[in-house]
Protein backbone atom coordinates (compact mmCIF):
# COMPACT_ATOMS: atom_id res chain seq x y z
CA UNK A 1 0.00 0.00 0.00
CA UNK A 2 2.87 2.36 0.47
CA UNK A 3 4.69 1.48 -2.68
CA UNK A 4 1.67 1.92 -4.48
CA UNK A 5 1.84 5.50 -5.09
CA UNK A 6 4.97 5.84 -6.42
CA UNK A 7 4.39 4.67 -9.94
CA UNK A 8 0.38 4.77 -9.94
CA UNK A 9 0.52 8.88 -9.32
CA UNK A 10 2.37 9.00 -12.37
CA UNK A 11 0.24 7.08 -14.85
CA UNK A 12 -2.82 9.08 -13.06
CA UNK A 13 -1.35 12.03 -13.87
CA UNK A 14 0.05 11.32 -17.32
CA UNK A 15 3.72 12.10 -16.15
CA UNK A 16 5.11 8.87 -17.42
CA UNK A 17 4.64 10.50 -20.73
CA UNK A 18 7.01 13.21 -20.39
CA UNK A 19 9.19 11.02 -19.00
CA UNK A 20 9.45 9.02 -21.69
CA UNK A 21 10.19 11.71 -24.48
CA UNK A 22 13.75 12.49 -23.13
CA UNK A 23 16.28 10.51 -22.09
CA UNK A 24 17.12 11.05 -18.87
CA UNK A 25 13.36 10.70 -18.04
CA UNK A 26 13.81 6.60 -18.75
CA UNK A 27 15.76 6.40 -15.62
CA UNK A 28 13.09 7.62 -13.08
CA UNK A 29 11.42 3.91 -13.41
CA UNK A 30 15.40 2.48 -12.05
CA UNK A 31 15.43 5.42 -9.57
CA UNK A 32 11.57 3.99 -8.75
CA UNK A 33 12.54 0.57 -7.99
CA UNK A 34 15.43 1.32 -6.20
CA UNK A 35 13.90 3.64 -4.10
CA UNK A 36 10.72 1.43 -3.73
CA UNK A 37 12.91 -1.49 -2.27
CA UNK A 38 14.96 0.92 0.08
CA UNK A 39 11.62 1.94 1.36
CA UNK A 40 10.28 -2.06 1.29
CA UNK A 41 13.72 -2.44 3.60
CA UNK A 42 13.22 0.50 5.59
CA UNK A 43 9.32 -0.41 6.40
CA UNK A 44 10.25 -4.15 7.67
CA UNK A 45 13.63 -3.07 10.12
CA UNK A 46 10.77 -0.06 11.70
CA UNK A 47 8.39 -3.48 11.94
CA UNK A 48 11.37 -5.63 13.22
CA UNK A 49 12.45 -3.44 15.21
CA UNK A 50 9.08 -2.42 17.41
CA UNK A 51 8.52 -6.10 17.13
CA UNK A 52 11.74 -7.05 18.87
CA UNK A 53 11.16 -4.31 21.18
CA UNK A 54 8.22 -5.64 22.81
CA UNK A 55 9.39 -9.27 22.23
CA UNK A 56 12.49 -8.18 24.73
CA UNK A 57 10.40 -8.06 27.43
CA UNK A 58 9.38 -12.07 27.36
CA UNK A 59 13.29 -12.18 29.01
CA UNK A 60 13.58 -15.36 26.19
CA UNK A 61 17.70 -14.28 25.89
CA UNK A 62 18.36 -16.65 28.09
CA UNK A 63 17.43 -19.51 25.60
CA UNK A 64 19.68 -18.18 22.96
CA UNK A 65 21.77 -20.42 22.64
CA UNK A 66 20.09 -23.17 23.54
CA UNK A 67 19.40 -26.03 20.96
CA UNK A 68 15.84 -26.31 19.20
CA UNK A 69 16.14 -29.88 18.81
CA UNK A 70 15.25 -31.57 21.81
CA UNK A 71 12.94 -34.40 23.05
CA UNK A 72 10.32 -32.89 24.30
CA UNK A 73 10.32 -30.46 21.78
CA UNK A 74 7.54 -30.94 19.12
CA UNK A 75 8.99 -30.04 15.97
CA UNK A 76 11.82 -32.01 14.89
CA UNK A 77 14.69 -29.93 12.91
CA UNK A 78 17.10 -30.69 9.88
CA UNK A 79 19.93 -28.91 11.49
CA UNK A 80 21.37 -28.24 14.94
CA UNK A 81 20.33 -24.88 15.30
CA UNK A 82 19.87 -22.73 18.56
CA UNK A 83 17.37 -20.69 19.43
CA UNK A 84 19.13 -17.35 18.12
CA UNK A 85 20.39 -18.77 14.73
CA UNK A 86 16.58 -19.86 14.53
CA UNK A 87 15.54 -16.04 14.62
CA UNK A 88 18.56 -14.92 12.82
CA UNK A 89 17.19 -17.19 10.01
CA UNK A 90 13.63 -15.82 10.67
CA UNK A 91 14.95 -12.06 10.33
CA UNK A 92 16.47 -13.01 6.82
CA UNK A 93 13.90 -14.96 5.61
CA UNK A 94 11.92 -12.08 6.73
CA UNK A 95 13.60 -9.28 4.72
CA UNK A 96 13.98 -11.89 1.56
CA UNK A 97 9.92 -12.03 1.75
CA UNK A 98 9.66 -8.16 2.03
CA UNK A 99 11.76 -7.60 -1.18
CA UNK A 100 10.06 -10.62 -3.05
CA UNK A 101 6.56 -8.97 -2.21
CA UNK A 102 7.64 -4.93 -2.73
CA UNK A 103 9.04 -6.40 -6.64
CA UNK A 104 5.50 -7.85 -6.99
CA UNK A 105 3.66 -4.38 -5.93
CA UNK A 106 6.07 -2.52 -8.34
CA UNK A 107 5.50 -4.93 -11.02
CA UNK A 108 1.62 -4.42 -10.54
CA UNK A 109 1.78 -1.06 -9.47
CA UNK A 110 3.36 0.26 -12.95
CA UNK A 111 0.84 -1.67 -15.07
CA UNK A 112 -2.06 -0.48 -13.38
CA UNK A 113 -3.58 3.14 -13.39
CA UNK A 114 -6.01 3.26 -10.40
CA UNK A 115 -5.41 2.46 -6.64
CA UNK A 116 -8.52 -0.01 -6.67
CA UNK A 117 -7.01 -2.04 -9.53
CA UNK A 118 -3.65 -2.13 -8.22
CA UNK A 119 -4.73 -3.30 -4.70
CA UNK A 120 -7.39 -5.52 -6.35
CA UNK A 121 -4.83 -7.35 -7.97
CA UNK A 122 -2.20 -7.69 -5.07
CA UNK A 123 -4.94 -8.76 -2.31
CA UNK A 124 -4.95 -12.33 -4.21
CA UNK A 125 -1.71 -13.24 -4.47
CA UNK A 126 -0.63 -11.75 -1.25
CA UNK A 127 -3.11 -13.74 0.88
CA UNK A 128 -2.15 -16.64 -1.19
CA UNK A 129 1.66 -15.91 -0.30
CA UNK A 130 0.47 -15.12 2.88
CA UNK A 131 -1.11 -18.34 3.64
CA UNK A 132 1.52 -20.25 2.13
CA UNK A 133 4.29 -18.38 4.66
CA UNK A 134 1.93 -19.48 7.27
CA UNK A 135 1.35 -23.01 6.69
CA UNK A 136 5.10 -23.56 5.23
CA UNK A 137 7.22 -20.85 5.15
CA UNK A 138 8.22 -19.60 8.59
CA UNK A 139 6.32 -21.96 10.74
CA UNK A 140 8.04 -24.97 9.55
CA UNK A 141 11.32 -23.40 8.44
CA UNK A 142 13.36 -26.43 9.68
CA UNK A 143 10.99 -28.91 10.53
CA UNK A 144 11.53 -32.86 9.26
CA UNK A 145 8.43 -32.92 7.97
CA UNK A 146 9.27 -31.72 4.31
CA UNK A 147 12.01 -32.71 2.77
CA UNK A 148 15.19 -31.33 3.59
CA UNK A 149 15.88 -28.34 1.01
CA UNK A 150 12.18 -28.16 -0.07
CA UNK A 151 12.02 -24.47 1.48
CA UNK A 152 15.13 -23.68 0.32
CA UNK A 153 14.30 -24.38 -3.55
CA UNK A 154 10.35 -22.65 -2.84
CA UNK A 155 12.51 -19.37 -1.72
CA UNK A 156 15.12 -19.31 -4.55
CA UNK A 157 11.87 -20.12 -6.69
CA UNK A 158 10.30 -17.37 -5.56
CA UNK A 159 13.36 -15.10 -5.71
CA UNK A 160 13.74 -16.22 -9.26
CA UNK A 161 10.28 -15.32 -10.63
CA UNK A 162 10.37 -12.03 -8.61
CA UNK A 163 13.48 -11.16 -10.35
CA UNK A 164 12.34 -12.20 -13.77
CA UNK A 165 9.51 -10.24 -13.46
CA UNK A 166 11.13 -7.23 -12.49
CA UNK A 167 14.16 -7.52 -15.54
CA UNK A 168 10.99 -7.76 -17.66
CA UNK A 169 9.51 -4.62 -16.27
CA UNK A 170 12.23 -2.93 -16.76
CA UNK A 171 12.77 -3.98 -20.03
CA UNK A 172 9.62 -3.64 -21.58
CA UNK A 173 9.84 0.58 -19.82
CA UNK A 174 13.30 1.05 -21.51
CA UNK A 175 11.58 0.32 -25.56
CA UNK A 176 7.77 1.84 -24.52
CA UNK A 177 6.35 4.30 -26.53
CA UNK A 178 4.73 7.34 -25.66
Amino acid sequence: ILICPIFINDSKNKVNYIQYSTKTGRKIFHKKVIASLISAIGITTIHLGILFTVYKSNNTYMFWDCSINSFMSEMSSWYDITFGQYIILSVILTYIVSIITSIVTICVSSRTSTYISAIGIQIPILFIFGYWLKAIGMDYLTTTYYPKYTLHIIYGLLILISLVMLIRRIKREKVSDI
